[in-house]
């Protein structure tokens, strides 16, 4: 558990600062080569997944500059990194690789590093939860992280030397250029080394999970910004699948999650790193929350008004479509208003009852004659909903 007392140590360091960030921008050329390179054009999905995985490097940078000493910034950068040289190494693998009979240097050492250079990204991504908030293992940790670094390093090493490679985006392999004995040797350890991977990352998603319900404090804040940016994530996936991927609506939806969960997920991490508005994410929570209920009800409000006009009432679809806009227009604010006073009363608890403080004392001040007694209410009223450590109040 992190007490609101620690205090955050490190200070930005110019050097470090500006290595972060020309790290940042190498592994951003990488995420977005696929876009340009190997295409006739621009291919907009590859835009699309290096928008969504630009937040992960650019949060690192931004932490690693900010909190030196916070390993978790390191984390994201590498992830970011790796997944760059993956995507770069991918653009750059001849689509025409396996009929061309001979192949230059570049070729052969990008279809090579496609086939590894995922896998650091992955152990990486692992490591973010159990290092957040605080940017270091805990005792129980440390040993299994070092266990998983052996891991990686074995699974790297055989996926680089075995005899044959995977070509991109595709199930069939080619032959290694870059073959040694060794991969042949580990090459029946692939399996359970993938196995250990996959389950450490179940566990890291467990153990954060567990963490988020025994913390408090400022460490709960911390963590809820993520949980806040998973869940949305989760939500705009779940309406992906409602409207079939298969869809251009669905394509999209699905598109927007994955930027959420994973560009969202890091700009919470370096909000919650860096302590920036920390205290703001019950409000957010309000406002998502009341925002989605309110659309939900005034969209099946105005399908319920749109079929009631057009068969029911025998009214014309334009006429129909009309009034439904302007019910439903007219619905917002009343609606917005109930709806959101009932989700902050569940979800932003202290705006509520400082809302309800403030309430009351205007009723005391439409009556009350006397300015000691205004005073007085003032006093009280301030330090209930500000909580102040001192309160003067002068009238002049």
């Amino acid at each position: 558990m992190l007490d609101e007392t620690v205090r955050v140590t490190g200070r930005p360091r110019p050097a470090v600062a500006v290595a972060a960030v020309v790290v940042c921008v190498l592994s951003l050329v990488g995420l977005f080569s696929q876009a340009f390179v190997g295409h006739h054009g621009v291919d907009w999905e590859g835009i699309g997944w290096g928008f969504a995985w630009c937040g992960f490097p650019i949060a690192g940078a931004v932490i690693v500059a900010r909190r030196p000493q916070n390993h978790v910034g390191l984390a994201m950068m590498g992830t970011g990194i790796f997944v760059g040289l993956g995507d770069a190494a991918d653009a750059l693998v001849p689509r025409d690789y396996m009929t061309v009979a001979s192949h230059s240097v570049l070729d052969k050492i990008a279809l090579n590093v496609d086939n590894w250079a995922y896998a650091p990204a992955y152990l990486l991504i692992i490591m973010v939860p159990l290092l957040f908030p605080l940017g270091r293992f805990s005792r129980r940790w440390r040993v299994v992280a070092w266990a998983l670094a052996g891991d990686l390093v074995v699974l790297v090493l055989t996926m680089a030397t075995r005899a044959r490679v995977h070509m991109p985006r595709g199930a069939r392999s080619v032959p290694n250029p870059f073959h040694q004995p060794i991969g042949d040797a580990l090459q029946g350890l692939v399996p359970v080394l993938t196995m250990v991977l996959a389950l450490s990352g179940v566990a890291a998603i467990a153990w954060s999970a567990f963490r988020y319900w025994r913390s408090s404090g400022i460490e709960r804040l911390q963590r809820q910004w993520v949980a806040y940016t998973v869940i949305t994530a989760g939500g705009v996936f779940a309406c992906a699948l409602a409207a079939d991927p298969g869809t251009k609506l669905g394509s999209a939806l699905s598109l927007v999650a994955m930027m959420i969960g994973i560009s969202g997920t890091g700009a919470a991490i370096a909000t919650a790193v860096l302590r920036y508005h920390l205290y703001d994410i019950d409000r957010l929570v309000s406002r998502t929350v009341s925002y989605a209920v309110v659309t939900g009800l005034l969209l099946g409000f105005y399908l319920g008004v749109v079929t009631l006009a057009s068969r029911a009432m025998s009214l014309r679809s334009s006429w129909g479509v009309a009034a439904a806009t302007l019910a439903t227009a007219a619905m917002f604010n009343p609606l917005r208003r109930r709806v959101q006073r009932t989700v902050d009363r569940r979800f932003n608890r202290a705006r509520f009852d400082a809302s309800r403080v403030v309430d009351a004392f205007a009723a005391h001040v439409r009556d009350a004659v006397a300015l000691d007694s205004v005073r007085d209410e003032l006093a009280r009223t301030v330090q209930k909903t500000v909580q102040p450590a001192h309160v003067s109040v002068w009238l002049v």
